[in-house]
């Protein structure tokens, strides 16, 4: 989703079922940045992604879920647990600067 981001410089990121749980995954900064670790992003492929990124206005999640028929419920804190942590979201920079 990211790289398709860089591509098509959306204004708003909608994801529904299994998208809404990457939408949701997206509008922490802190997540966007350990997937982007993870996923072993290249400097010029990151040079492409943040001017269309700093575009989107709004992401929206209708009916989340991580599998066809579960709700997004708590195995959502076990494969995300960057959303939960308190500790790591106080020292993740704010959207406002």
């Amino acid at each position: 989703m990211i790289r398709s981001i860089a591509i098509n410089k959306p204004d708003i990121v909608v994801g529904s079922g299994q998208g809404g749980a990457v939408a949701i995954a997206l509008a922490s900064p802190l997540l966007l940045e350990v997937c982007l670790a993870a996923r072993n992003f290249k400097l010029p492929e990151l040079r492409e992604i943040a001017p269309a990124w700093s575009k989107v206005k709004q992401i929206v999640a209708i009916q989340p879920r991580l599998a066809r028929k579960d709700p997004i419920g708590p195995m959502f804190r076990l494969i995300a647990p960057e959303l939960f942590d308190q500790e790591l979201q106080k020292s993740s920079p704010s959207p406002e600067g």
